[in-house]
């Protein structure tokens, strides 16, 4: 059986996605602290530098306030 490795960056922008699919239906705030305890753990295993990891968690923090402003890509709308 063939194994592929799995990118960890990719696995952890899925894993963004995945809790912003889900927004509509539950709360974010724990898939959220889900995917920094992914981050965290990816770094402290050596599978993703801190750097990548933190620019991963940005993010999905500018797409996270993107939906609650209402505005494609996450643009404040100035009166």
């Amino acid at each position: 059986m063939r194994e592929d490795p799995v990118n960890p960056e990719d696995c952890l922008r899925a894993l963004g996605a995945e809790a912003l699919l889900w927004a509509p239906h539950r709360p974010l705030f724990p898939d959220s602290l889900g995917l920094m305890a992914v981050a965290n753990a990816f770094v402290m295993l050596g599978l993703l530098p801190g750097p990548r990891a933190e620019a991963v968690l940005a993010d999905h923090k500018s797409a996270l306030e993107a939906r609650a402003s209402g505005t494609p890509g996450g643009s404040r709308r100035v009166s």
